[in-house]
C-alpha cells in the first residue's frame, strides 16, 4: 500500500486517499488485535501545558524603604487537551500492517482458500431487497397479457396456475434477499454477499445514480473462501435423511439462482474502496 498512516504518528504521509464504501470493522478489529501489541486504537489525546508568571515588587518594613526590596508573584499553569477519534485510522493501519507482513495476495492465480486477496477491477452492486416485496406484482405483470379464458377447462387451468403462482410468490418472498457485489474486468470474476450495516454509503445511491454500470476502478480486500466450481463431486456427509437431501438440493438451486455462479470466485469482503488521487 502506498498510503501510510502509522499508529502513533501525529500526521499521515499520504500519497492518495482511500474512499471506503464498505468496511467490516469487526474483522478489522480482530486483525488489529493480532497485529499490534496495543490492540485496537480507539482514540488519541494531545496535551499542551504552558506556565505564566505574574508578580509585583514589594518593600520589607521601614528599612526596606531605604535599602531592601523584593518581589511577590504566582505561577499560572494552563493546560489544553484535545481528543481525536481514531476509528478511521483502523482500516489504514491494518491494511498497511497486513501488506508489510506479506499477508496480502494481489492475484487470484494459485491463491488458496483462506488467503487474503486484494483485487482491482470494475464493481457492480445488486440489492435483492428491492424486489422482495414486489414478487407478486412482477408475477401479475407476466400473466396480465394472458388470453381470456373462454371454456371451463381453460378457467380451471388458469385457476391452477394462479394457485401455483401464489405459492411461488410466498416462497420467493421468504428467501434471503441479500446485497451482492461482483468484481470483474481483471481476467476473472468475484462474487460476494455484503452486510448492509457495513456499507459506508447507502447502496441505493449506486442504483439510482449509476444503474447497472458503476464507473471507475475499485479495490476489494477480502478472504478467498470459494473457488470456481469443477467437475468434482461435492463433499457431503454420509447417511443423510430425505429431508436433509432435499434441503441440499434446494441450497444448490438457491446458489445458482440467487448467489455465486459456478465460474465465480467467492470472497468475504473486509474493505471495498477506490483510490482518490491528489489534484
Amino acid at each position: 500500500m502506498k498510503s501510510r498512516y502509522e499508529m502513533g504518528q501525529n500526521s499521515p504521509n499520504t500519497e492518495f486517499l482511500f474512499d471506503f464504501v464498505y468496511l467490516d470493522r469487526d474483522k478489522l478489529s480482530s486483525y488489529s488485535a493480532q497485529l499490534f501489541a496495543d490492540g485496537v486504537l480507539t482514540g488519541t489525546k494531545s496535551s499542551h501545558q504552558s506556565t505564566e508568571h505574574s508578580g509585583s515588587k514589594f518593600d520589607a518594613g521601614v528599612k526596606g524603604l531605604i535599602s531592601a526590596g523584593g518581589s511577590d508573584g504566582e505561577s499560572i499553569a494552563k493546560s489544553l487537551e484535545r481528543h481525536f477519534d481514531a476509528s478511521w485510522t483502523l482500516p489504514i493501519n491494518v491494511l498497511n500492517a497486513l501488506d508489510e507482513n506479506g499477508m496480502i495476495r494481489r492475484s487470484l492465480d494459485n491463491a488458496r482458500i483462506g488467503n487474503l486477496v486484494l483485487i482491482k477491477g470494475n464493481v457492480q452492486f445488486v440489492d435483492l431487497r428491492m424486489i422482495q416485496e414486489i414478487w407478486g406484482p412482477i408475477m401479475n405483470l407476466g400473466s396480465a397479457s394472458d388470453k381470456k379464458c373462454i371454456t371451463a377447462a381453460q378457467r380451471r387451468h388458469k385457476a391452477e396456475e394462479d394457485k401455483s403462482t401464489t405459492a411461488l410468490v410466498q416462497i420467493l418472498s421468504k428467501l434471503p434477499h441479500t446485497l451482492q457485489m461482483r468484481l470483474f474486468g481483471f481476467g476473472g470474476q468475484i462474487w460476494a454477499s455484503l452486510k448492509h450495516g457495513n456499507m459506508v454509503v447507502n447502496p441505493d445511491d449506486f442504483a439510482f445514480k449509476h444503474g447497472s454500470c458503476i464507473p471507475g476502478k475499485w479495490y476489494c480486500l477480502g478472504i478467498l473462501d470459494a473457488l470456481p466450481d469443477n467437475d468434482e463431486q461435492p463433499n457431503i456427509p454420509n447417511g443423510m435423511s430425505q429431508i436433509e437431501s432435499a434441503m441440499l438440493d434446494m441450497l444448490e438451486v438457491l446458489k445458482d439462482q440467487f448467489g455465486r455462479r459456478s465460474g465465480d470466485y467467492g470472497v468475504s469482503p473486509i474493505a471495498i474502496f477506490r483510490k482518490v488521487d491528489p489534484a
